[in-house]
């Protein structure tokens, strides 16, 4: 602690991220409160999303004496694995009430399919098992 109730880790910390996988897509949000939407980046690279910006101090940077400081300020930088492939060309992003939503449509390989089974003609020997019926 610098001061009484001042916490000198608390200035810049990575902001809190949920990651979350549908049928279609993953979404990424990301709480950026009070951050302007012109100091943020989104960027991706491979399988990461790295989001990175920076919070402007606020008016009580001229003031006599700072008694608390909770919220963090300055320069941040967050990255993100995300669970599967997805589609570059189709990452889109906005922000609303100070969250970062970031869309990424899954990537043709990602998505899940499920394969029908069929019924093989009966017969009285065994299946086979390779090119060879082994």
């Amino acid at each position: 602690m610098d001061k009484i109730g001042v916490r000198a880790g608390s200035l810049s910390s990575p902001p809190a991220v949920d990651v979350i996988e549908t049928e279609e897509e993953v979404r990424v949000l990301v709480d950026l409160p009070g951050v302007d939407p012109e100091q943020v980046t989104v960027e991706l690279t491979g399988h990461m999303l790295t989001i990175a910006g920076e919070r402007a101090g606020t008016e009580a940077d001229d003031a006599k004496a700072v008694h608390v400081r909770e919220r963090f300020q300055g320069s941040f930088r967050r990255s993100v694995p995300l669970p599967v492939p997805v589609k570059p060309d189709e990452v889109e992003a906005e922000v609303a009430n100070g969250v970062l939503c970031v869309r990424m449509p899954k990537a043709d390989v990602a998505r899940s399919k499920r394969i029908p089974i069929k019924a093989a003609p009966k017969s009285t020997s065994s299946p086979a098992v390779g090119p060879e019926g082994i």
